[in-house]
Parts: C-alpha cells; sequence; structure tokens
C-alpha cells in the first residue's frame, strides 16, 4: 500500500541517496525552487502531477511506479487523453515593436509537457541576436506563467518599456545578466527590479530549411 505521504517519504530518501537538492530538481523540472521542498514537508500540492511526475522520475533515473500512489492506481484511465489538444496563440516580436498577433497553431497537449498552471503561446523571432540558439523566423515556444527568475534560461521579458527575448543569469544579488547568446551584441547586467519578466522559452520550432 501507497498513500500521498509514503510516497513523499520515498521521494526524500531517494533524492538524498541520489545526492541531488530539492532546489536543483525544482529548477530541473521547470518549477519554482522551493516547489519539491514544500511538497515533500508539507504536501503542497498533495501529489505531483503527470507531467512534474515523469520529468522527476527521468532525473532520478527511477522506475514511475515508484511516485504513484494507490488513488493513482485505481483511478479509471482516460482513454481520450491522447486526444486532447490545445490551441496556441502566435505573435511576432520585431525590435523596438509592440507585440502583433500573427495567428493560432493547435497541437498535441502532451507534447509540450505542460504543468497544470502552464500559459503557453508562440513568438516569432527577428533578428540574428539570439544566434546559434534561435534563428532569424524561428517561432519559439514560452510559458507566460513564469513571471519570476527561475534559473539560467531563455525570457521574453520587458525592460524600460520595450520587449525582449533574451538569455537571464543572475551573477550576483540583485542583478540580472541579460545576455544576447550572439557575441557580436553586448550583454549587460540590469539591477533585477527594473526587468519584468513576462515568459520562459520551453520548446523551439526551427525556420531552417531541409
Amino acid at each position: 500500500m501507497s498513500d500521498t505521504q509514503s510516497i513523499r517519504k520515498r521521494l526524500a530518501d531517494i533524492i538524498q541517496k541520489t545526492g541531488h537538492t530539492y532546489r536543483e530538481l525544482s529548477l530541473k523540472i521547470g518549477r519554482k525552487e522551493a516547489y519539491i521542498q514544500q511538497y515533500i514537508k508539507y504536501g503542497l500540492p498533495k501529489r505531483l502531477n503527470e507531467i512534474d511526475r515523469k520529468k522527476l522520475c527521468r532525473l532520478l533515473e527511477i522506475d514511475e511506479h515508484q511516485l504513484m500512489d494507490d488513488e493513482i492506481f485505481s483511478a479509471p484511465q482516460d482513454v481520450n487523453a491522447h486526444t486532447d489538444k490545445i490551441t496556441v496563440d502566435i505573435y511576432s516580436l520585431q525590435p523596438n515593436k509592440a507585440w502583433n498577433s500573427i495567428g493560432k497553431l493547435t497541437i498535441p497537449l502532451r507534447e509540450l509537457n505542460l504543468n497544470d498552471n502552464s500559459k503557453p503561446c508562440i513568438i516569432k523571432m527577428f533578428g540574428d541576436y539570439m544566434e546559434p540558439t534561435l534563428t532569424n523566423g524561428d517561432f519559439v515556444f514560452f510559458d507566460l506563467s513564469y513571471t519570476d527568475f527561475c534559473g539560467d534560461g531563455i525570457y521574453v521579458l520587458e525592460l524600460n518599456g520595450t520587449t525582449y527575448i533574451k538569455r537571464i543569469q543572475q551573477p550576483e544579488d540583485e542583478q540580472l545578466r541579460l545576455i544576447a547568446d550572439n557575441p557580436l551584441y553586448a550583454s549587460i547586467n540590469v539591477a533585477s527590479d527594473k526587468v519584468k519578466i513576462l515568459g520562459r522559452a520551453t520548446h523551439r520550432l526551427s525556420s531552417k530549411v531541409l
């Protein structure tokens, strides 16, 4: 028998044995740094959602059944789950211009590995300042539920009234480093309270012609 409390204890033991930290795992599955700690110590949330559980099991190299309680096993399976789809808004973001809606895309929900509170959108890249990571014309999935810095990654952000797509790192307290992956463009350090984070990049659709 495995209830939610025993699952949390089992996860804590596995994490300790593997040498990972709660913070590290939380960030790697796309959550805030205290997420795993709150789940294990306080049962918040009551159980991990399916996507978080799968990501965590891959990182810990364990079978997913080890983190599934009896209630999950006894619940009826949704035979139509694989057909669920989501429609995502597509925007263009040209330098020094406002977001411009250019269409929508319908995609199978499971393909995006979304969290329960995810707010996905797609932004079309313009310019070469994020090459080679992102190239001119790429369509980039962003999760707009990320409104805080949660580890090194590519974000859509607002600074001084202008919207940018940049890599963000945190070199020291109260500072964020805004990086253009293309070395031809300068990177800058900015006080964190001057930067408004609007979302974090999760996937890319390449514009490269095959």
